[in-house]
């Protein structure tokens, strides 16, 4: 979970501990990556994003190429094989461009721009890990990852997405788990029941103090006093008679 102004430093950030070496000076130059040979393939919804994104990483000497559906056939391909060998770690993609990607030493993938449905979503985790046996005996002790910058937009989309991850035994950010309509529901009762325990001691507290008023309208006469006839007075019926 990340709000929109902050993806480009997570993507930055995120990439720079998978191929940067920190152990090395500045003065090294390109020297300055580590022997991580595994691919990695980041999404974007739109060319504009991948072009940005590109200039971000060149300047972060982080080395990676552009691919997108607008590129001439001869030039997607030349870039495609620099990645393929592991020249170039880093695709920057667009959905239309990453349909036809199967290389197997895909190891890592980047949702930046979250896809606008979860079979989308499969599809592209997918690139990651092909051919690699993910359990059993044989299964890598270094299994494919995905990072997935997820934001508020696609709030409509968490209970599902939730739900594939738990299917996966996958860690579930909390954050994520807020977004969720079941906890929104019972945000809302809570807030229902909450406004309601409201309502009613305020209630109660209008009734006391009405009770109080009612009391007080008299203060002069105080609690204990009770008006009675003066005992010169005759009855008005004797009165009359007389």
């Amino acid at each position: 979970m990340c709000s929109n102004h902050k993806k480009p430093r997570k993507l930055i950030l995120t990439l720079s501990r998978l191929y940067k070496n920190a152990n090395t000076s500045e003065s090294e130059g390109s020297q300055r990556f580590t022997t991580n040979n595994r691919l990695c393939i980041v999404f974007f919804a739109q060319i504009k994003t991948v072009k940005y994104a590109s200039k971000l990483l060149q300047k972060e000497e982080l080395r990676c190429v552009e691919l997108y559906g607008s590129l001439h056939q001869s030039e997607r391909e030349k870039r495609l094989l620099d990645f393929k060998a592991g020249k170039i770690p880093i695709l920057l993609a667009t959905d239309v461009a990453a349909r036809g990607i199967h290389f197997n030493n895909v190891h890592y993938v980047v949702n930046y721009d979250f896809p606008s449905s979860i079979d989308q979503y499969v599809h592209r985790c997918g690139r990651a890990g092909r051919k690699q046996l993910l359990s059993g005996e044989g299964a890598s002790k270094n299994p494919p990852i995905v990072y997935s910058f997820f934001t508020r937009e696609f709030a409509a989309m968490a209970d599902a997405l939730i739900q594939l991850l738990m299917s996966c035994n996958a860690d579930v950010d909390p954050n994520l788990l807020a977004l969720s309509s079941s906890n929104k529901l019972d945000n809302q009762k809570s807030a229902k029941n909450r406004k309601r325990k409201s309502v009613a001691m305020s209630e109660k507290d209008k009734r006391a103090e009405d009770n109080d008023d009612s009391e007080d309208e008299f203060p002069f006469l105080g609690k204990s006093n009770v008006l009675k006839r003066a005992s010169h007075v005759s009855d008005a019926e004797d009165s009359e008679s007389e």
